[in-house]
């Protein structure tokens, strides 16, 4: 009786070992993809300019090698594949506010598990090779509905800028090119820099198959000069043509130039205006300048649209668009593009998220020299270095505005 006992009990033991149980993400919870709340975290993710905080999948038992695949639910888009030896792998990149699939095989069983990703913008992008990439899609817009994800990456310059008679150096190796290409799929490159800054440039740093688009463009207070109107009139021109998608747009550091075209898109597709600071800022998280404030750049894009008609701030921006030469139709079309009803992955009541009071409430910013600028009060009532919300002071960091 007792061999039959030891025995009966190797084999559940056997048994066990021989079962996958996943262990993180646990079953149906949410993953956070930004890390501003954690300063450990916040300062590695400025050191590397912007990226996000991987989702990590963690199991036990089974036997190596293992099969791991992460789906995007209900349309099944298989964000992961690979196989892996070890109990654990990071996934990169995956889009906000869904839900996901998770399986692990073996040669003998499987394991699966639910889980969804944070609500909250910008959804950050790694590329090896290249900074400060964001998707222009994750925000929620004022009508409820949402901003595709993938159709469009603001980034720094693909390669560095010319010096002298020197081309720039390529910042793109393999690996960008299979998250740009592989990953996203990108089809055009919007380059907003200089004749100069692209001396000898004859196409995209990612090759021949992306349409490259040199349009040297102004920033903030330039932005109604009449080269600048051209310019962007061009560039809006790329976006209404959905054969250009997916597209990459961005100037060397991608946080003036690119930053204007991204607040207007964001503008004309319905994004909060808050939503729309916040954007511009997060690039002053990880690219900090002192000068990267309101009053000496982003108010000055403001106060060209102060000089157009409309009673909000994305009323003047439409008209500015169309005062350089666009019509309520072109701009419907944009936002046919952009703009998403239902969300992937979402709950049934429509919510995967943490409260939005994440991005300021849980901040600890003081002493901190990648402070995220916060923008969360009119901007008449901001000043000094600080703000104090439900009681609390935060000392501001280089995106500010005063």
């Amino acid at each position: 009786m007792k061999v039959m006992m030891t025995l009966a009990a190797i084999a559940l033991t056997l048994s066990l070992q021989a079962e996958i149980r996943l262990v993180e993400p646990k079953d149906g919870t949410c993953v956070p993809t930004l890390c501003f709340a954690d300063y450990a975290k916040r300062e590695e993710m400025c050191k590397l300019t912007g990226c996000p905080q991987p989702v990590s999948i963690s199991w036990q038992g089974g036997a190596a090698p293992f099969n791991v695949t992460v789906r995007r639910l209900p349309d099944g888009r298989v964000f992961f594949g690979g196989q892996t030896s070890e109990r654990a792998v990071e996934v990169d990149n995956l889009e906000i506010a869904c839900r996901y699939e998770v399986t692990v095989k073996d040669g003998e069983c499987s394991a699966v598990s639910t889980f969804s990703t944070e609500d909250l913008a910008p959804r950050l992008v790694r590329v090896p090779g290249v900074p400060n990439v964001r998707d222009l899609g994750g925000w929620k817009t004022m009508d409820g509905r949402r901003v595709r994800q993938g159709l469009a990456l603001r980034s720094s310059g693909l390669n560095e800028n010319a010096e002298g008679l020197v081309p720039g150096r390529t910042r793109v190796v393999d690996e960008t090119r299979k998250v740009m290409l592989g990953f996203f799929g990108i089809k055009s490159d919007i380059d907003l820099r200089s004749d100069q800054e692209c001396l000898l440039m004859q196409g995209s740093p990612l090759g021949p198959k992306v349409k490259w688009f040199h349009l040297g463009s102004s920033a903030y207070g330039d932005m109604n000069t009449e080269s600048a109107r051209e310019v962007f009139k061009t560039v809006f021109s790329v976006f209404l043509d959905r054969a250009n998608y997916p597209i990459v747009f961005h100037c060397i550091g991608g946080k003036d130039r690119t930053g204007c075209v991204a607040f207007i898109l964001g503008a004309l597709l319905g994004v909060a205006e808050e939503d729309l600071y916040r954007d511009w800022e997060a690039t002053g998280f990880w690219l900090p300048e002192r000068d990267f404030i309101h009053r000496t750049r982003l108010d000055k894009l403001i106060r060209v649209f102060d000089g157009f008609s409309g009673t909000s701030l994305h009323e003047r921006v439409k008209s500015y668009v169309k005062d350089v030469g666009y019509t309520d139709e072109d701009i419907e079309t944009l936002r046919g593009i952009f703009l998403q009803d239902k969300d992937y992955g979402c709950e049934a009541d429509g919510s995967v998220a943490a409260p939005k009071a994440r991005f300021v409430d849980e901040f600890d910013l003081s002493g901190s020299t990648c402070g995220l600028g916060l923008r969360t009060l009119p901007r008449q009532s901001v000043g000094g270095h600080s703000l104090t919300i439900s009681g609390k002071v935060y000392e501001r960091g280089f995106g500010s505005h005063s």
